[in-house]
């Protein structure tokens, strides 16, 4: 990544969203898919990151004629688990990148949102 796409990218609106075999970060204006290793935050949060997706795709029966509209984790444990540790990373994601507006996808919610809902 060059200087000049750095800063651009500093002054962009991202989201984190789980997809399956895709990336989990996404331009919100372009709805472009980043590869988390790009950006400029540290390689733990890139892989971070890149764990959290792979759980997601491990969930999906990509076999199965509905893959895309099941999303089958095996309890509302592993939901809410996987969902809080989205927030945990967006949370990072913050931290290291804080001009970047963020927004984040939890699917249990009914829109994407920028902070976790209080309650």
């Amino acid at each position: 990544m060059t200087t000049s796409e750095a800063t651009t990218l500093l002054h962009k609106r991202l989201k984190l969203m789980a997809e399956v075999q895709c990336w989990a970060i996404w331009d919100v204006d372009t709805h472009d898919n980043i590869d988390p290793s790009t950006l400029p935050i540290s390689q733990a949060l890139a892989e971070a990151i890149n764990q959290w997706s792979d759980w997601f795709d491990s969930i999906y029966k990509l076999d199965q004629p509905n893959f895309q509209i099941d999303i089958s984790f095996s309890s509302k444990q592993e939901e809410d688990q996987f969902y809080d540790e989205g927030w945990r990373l967006l949370s990072r994601l913050k931290n290291e990148m804080p001009s970047v507006e963020w927004w984040y996808r939890d699917h249990r919610l009914d829109a994407i949102r920028q902070d976790r809902p209080s309650g």
